[in-house]
């Protein structure tokens, strides 16, 4: 009886560790998560703060070489800012953030486009019409135009908010 009795307790034991192993592997795994998500928060900042001085870098341009009415200005002003790299780099730095934003994008319109899935990733990170018009490259009344079409795309009525919509995905 004592063996059993034995037994028992340090099978009690052993469980109780394995238990307390666990919950500290855990606690581990989570607060490694959420470095993980702060730092990738923290570089998403960054990365967006950099395209917006780049973007204003290149408005300062843009008008300076309108002052001197070269024959590139309007080239150089149709150009694309976000390039396919710094897009890649981007979403990359996004889907950190928001693991699942694009694919509930795609569930609830297939035939999205790059180009809307940028707005989109735009207005959740809260950034005012002519910041996302020079990111993209494009004029406020285009962009207000794009949004028209984002919004017919989701399916989203008149009377509710494209802004709070994406921001809720």
């Amino acid at each position: 009886m004592v063996v059993a009795l034995l037994a028992s307790l340090l099978a009690g034991l052993l469980l109780y560790s394995r238990e307390r192993l666990n919950a500290r592997l855990a606690k581990q795994k989570t607060a490694i998560a959420e470095a993980e998500k702060k730092s990738a928060h923290e570089q998403l900042q960054t990365f967006t703060q950099l395209l917006l001085e780049k973007n204003d870098q290149i408005e300062k341009l843009t008008f300076s070489l309108e002052q001197q009415t070269t024959t590139n200005v309007d080239e150089l002003i149709h150009q694309s800012l976000l390039t396919d790299s710094d897009w890649k780099r981007f979403k990359d730095l996004f889907e950190k953030i928001h693991p699942d934003f694009f694919s509930r994008l795609r569930a609830i319109s297939p035939g999205i486009t790059q180009s809307e899935m940028r707005l989109a990733s735009l207005m959740k990170l809260n950034l005012g019409n002519k910041e996302m018009a020079s990111m993209q490259g494009i004029s406020v009344s285009s962009l207000r135009g794009n949004k028209t079409r984002l919004r017919q795309k989701l399916d989203i009525s008149a009377d509710t908010g494209l802004e709070e919509f994406i921001k809720q995905l």
